[in-house]
């Protein structure tokens, strides 16, 4: 999507009524209506500009000139290639847009030397081949409907006085889709593929000392996201106000509109779904190549709302590690599969991004008053969130171990709960038992596995479980035996 996006922006001023003449005169008006969400200084400077080609528009793009208008860093140099978007009207009022996905360019910039850390020169280069960019406008939606971007390969070369990254991929694929949503707002799907991955990075070991290489491979990457209810012209309109703003004392008429335009854009979205997943993930190293046969993040984001959740979720399968890395002994507790669900339920952002935007005034110091951040405060430790550990799972061949938990967020000492479930203890503990007659650290944990034991409880599927508690006053109980007391009171010592 961070491809994509600076063609949304380009296009999302595009009407209808651009469709049905193209001339110079409406590439003009285009241009004009551009300039509300990207400035007139970049039609002014050349960095933009639109111009009709037959029964298309097209709108050049150069970025050496928008590269030129960034402060300059001592010694930097840019080095952009210019494109282009093609912009033919449909019949429907619709506009089909085509363009490269991905211009190649380079840029190199010098840090200059402080007492913390000496110079720091740096270079980046990225070339691209046989980029394609496809995709359907709808004016009524300020979004494509639908579009497609190919890559038919991708280098990267950065490389400063520390280390050297070398990056490429064989091939990608990017498609997403974008309709209305039932209530306010945009649904929107997004898939992109690449292929063949491959990332090197080289640092020395030691200062003076040979280089060491680090080489990430990846046959397959898959990166998908899924957004309801996103809040897409009421994110331009605020974008329009902050451009037309750009450089201006905000009057306090337009400080009210500025809030206006802000709380217009909440919720932000209804829910965010996005993650990524690498098949047969291998990490090279000076100890040996790491392996997964399969690594995937996924993460779920409610939007401002009064009762929220969050959901971050890390799948590791098939996990294997280099001969040496870990003691031969414990290769029979080394997991193959981590499934980790971590969450956050009840949280009200809404109520304090209300009152935090509201309760902001730009002529007062500081601009939140005092009393307004206490309030903030207690209202959210009123009605506090609550981290959670949804069901994980931690096994190889012939142990797995289940958890969940939760913990009520608090200032003051915390309240956890948390079930833990294991089939195949038994194993863990021959395993165990049979390092000790060796191995030093084997034999401090055996005793600590067979008390564990005798503090589970035996379920009838055949597994142990514990349930434990931290509870505020300090103490720790398991299967409801008390492990540890109550914390002593503190009595404060009179002053004298």
């Amino acid at each position: 999507m961070r491809r994509v996006l600076p063609y949304v922006v380009v296009l999302a001023a595009v009407t209808p009524v651009s469709a049905q003449t193209v001339d110079e005169v409406s590439a003009d008006g285009i241009a004009r209506s551009l300039s509300r969400y990207i400035g007139s200084r970049s039609f002014e400077t050349g960095i933009f500009k639109v111009s009709a080609e037959g029964d298309a528009y097209r709108i050049a793009v150069n970025l050496d000139r928008f590269a030129a208008m960034i402060p300059q860093i001592d010694a930097s140099s840019f080095d952009l290639a210019p494109f282009e978007l093609r912009v033919k009207p449909q019949p429907d009022g619709t506009f089909l847009v085509d363009s490269d996905l991905m211009p190649t360019g380079a840029f190199n910039f010098q840090l200059a030397s402080t007492e913390a850390s000496p110079p720091l020169r740096s270079h980046v280069e990225w070339r691209a081949q046989e980029s394609q960019f496809t995709g359907m406008f709808d004016p009524e939606l300020a979004m494509y409907s639908s579009l497609s971007g190919t890559l038919r390969g991708v280098n990267v070369l950065s490389h400063d006085d520390s280390q050297r990254i070398e990056y490429s991929i064989g091939s990608s694929t990017v498609e997403m889709t974008a309709r209305k949503s039932k209530g306010p707002g945009l649904d929107l799907e997004t898939t992109q593929t690449m292929l063949d991955l491959v990332e090197t990075v080289t640092v020395p070991a030691a200062p003076d000392g040979p280089p060491t290489a680090i080489t990430l491979r990846s046959p397959k990457i898959t990166v998908a996201s899924n957004t309801t209810g996103m809040q897409w012209k009421p994110m331009l309109d605020l974008l329009a106000f902050g451009v037309a703003q750009a450089g201006k004392d905000i009057e306090a008429a337009d400080r009210t509109e500025l809030k206006r335009l802000i709380l217009a854009t909440l919720p932000l979205w209804e829910t965010v779904r996005g993650g990524y997943d690498f098949t047969d993930l291998t990490v090279g190293t000076p100890a040996g190549l790491f392996r997964l046969a399969n690594f995937g993040i996924d993460v779920t984001m409610d939007g401002i709302r009064k009762s929220g959740s969050l959901d971050y979720g890390v799948d590791l399968a098939g996990i294997a590690l280099p001969q040496g890395v870990a003691p031969v002994w414990s290769n029979p507790l080394l997991p193959t599969d981590i499934n980790l669900n971590f969450g956050v339920r009840n949280l009200n952002s809404e109520d304090p991004v209300r009152q935090f935007i509201e309760a902001f005034d730009f002529d007062r110091e500081p601009p939140i008053p005092d009393e307004v951040g206490e309030k903030i405060l207690a209202d959210f430790m009123a009605n506090p969130p609550t981290f959670v550990m949804e069901r994980s799972i931690i096994r190889n061949a012939d142990i797995e171990v289940v958890m969940s938990g939760e913990m009520p967020f608090s200032l003051g000492k915390p309240t956890i709960g948390a079930t833990i479930e294991v089939a195949g203890f038994d194993a863990a503990i021959t395993a165990l038992q049979t390092a000790a007659a060796s191995d030093a650290r084997a034999q401090q944990a055996f005793p600590l596995l067979l008390a564990a034991k005798g503090l589970g409880k035996m379920l009838p599927n055949g597994r142990l479980q514990w349930i434990g508690e931290l509870k505020s006053d300090g103490s720790v109980l398991v299967n409801g035996a008390t492990l540890k007391g109550p914390d002593p009171i503190e009595v404060p010592l009179p002053r004298l």
